[in-house]
């Protein structure tokens, strides 16, 4: 009997060592990730995972619901030159918001690159719109990534119909001025259907 009762604490203590390894894995995995600032990489990651699968793809907004751009948008580029929404008029125009600190702009950032490399760019404007407070941090970041979007930062009035409480947002502007993409989180725009919804959008202009 004693012998059983020794074998049982014995087990139990292993257990119990264990389940504190467990445990201590759980907790401390997910606290050393954030310490050391990977956590917004990470959740990217696995959101980009999520996008992959298709499930999350921009669509065509209804004739009905769609609402002229306001071209009255001063931005400045990276390289600190002004320029306005007004210069892109007759063109289809992708906005897109982003932070360097955003798992899901992360997330949708690959497909957006691909996007960029893929469109007749006489055609198809790219406008991405950073809203981090300290721009070096959006550069390392784009630098570290080797994406070539142009990139800009908001430098006069912001028009209403662009803003939004959800970060990224999309909007894509067609040709005619009209408002016919708008996403409010990340979503997949390297997939064949959006592809081909913005060819249509630029043929013949």
């Amino acid at each position: 009997m004693g012998i059983v009762i020794s074998s049982y604490k014995i087990m139990k203590k292993k257990t119990t060592k264990r389940n504190v390894i467990e445990w201590a894995l759980i907790i401390g995995i997910p606290v050393i990730i954030y310490l050391a600032g990977w956590h917004t990489e990470v959740i990217g990651t696995i959101q980009r995972l999520v996008l992959s699968t298709g499930v999350i793809q921009p669509k065509i907004l209804p004739a009905s619901e769609q609402q002229q751009a306001d071209y009255n948008f001063v931005l400045k580029s990276f390289d600190e030159e002004f320029i306005s929404l007004e210069n892109f008029k007759g063109k289809s125009i992708i906005i897109n918001f982003w932070a360097s600190w955003c798992p899901p702009c992360i997330a949708e950032m690959p497909a957006l690159q691909n996007l960029y490399d893929k469109v007749d760019r006489s055609k198809v404007e790219f406008i991405m719109i950073n809203l981090d407070d300290d721009i070096q941090k959006a550069k390392d970041f784009l630098a570290s990534k080797k994406y070539t979007f142009p990139n800009y930062r908001i430098a006069g009035s912001f028009p209403t119909i662009y803003q939004s409480s959800t970060i990224p947002t999309t909007f894509v502007i067609s040709p005619e001025g009209k408002i016919v993409v708008k996403v409010k989180g990340m979503a997949d725009y390297d997939n064949d259907n959006f592809i081909g919804e913005l060819h249509k959008l630029s043929a013949g202009h």
